[in-house]
């Protein structure tokens, strides 16, 4: 199986990163085939707690260090497959899930509020710009309406 796979030197410089703090595997097996998936994590902030959203739609994040962008992916719920459909799947998308297709964007994109009397020329429907942006030595925190896009 390991000959099978990609195994260059740049693939195993990827996996020992010292950006990546996580990585995820999933094993999938359909009676025929065994796929298996690694997702590396790193270069991204960790929370110092969950994120929450409240039912107006606010949304807090703390997070552990200061982010210069901000995005939010939506992965949609396992659903039963079939062996062939299952076999059509090629990868994993981060906002798509197991697909034959990967997203072209996130769901939502947060942006710093821009110095009293900005603004920003135009926004796309997933952007949104963050009420608070909270920078202190001690944390970072991001509070953001969502409501418009969690229809």
């Amino acid at each position: 199986m390991y000959d099978d796979a990609h195994a260059d030197w740049g693939h195993r410089d990827n996996i020992l990163a010292k950006t990546h703090w996580a990585v995820s595997i999933g094993i999938e097996f359909n009676g025929r085939r065994i796929t298996f998936v690694q997702h590396f994590e790193g270069e991204a902030a960790q929370a110092d707690g969950p994120p929450v959203l409240d039912q107006t739609g606010e949304l807090c994040l703390p997070l552990n260090k200061r982010e210069t962008r901000i995005t939010i992916a939506y992965d949609p719920l396992p659903t039963p497959k079939t062996p062939t459909q299952i076999d059509a799947l090629s990868s994993y998308c981060t906002g798509g899930g197991f697909t034959v297709h990967c997203p072209k964007s996130f769901a939502a994109r947060i942006l710093e509020p821009l110095p009293s009397g900005q603004y920003y020329p135009s926004l796309t429907a997933n952007e949104v710009v963050a009420g608070r942006w909270i920078d202190s030595p001690i944390c970072f925190m991001v509070t953001v309406r969502m409501g418009s896009l969690l229809k």
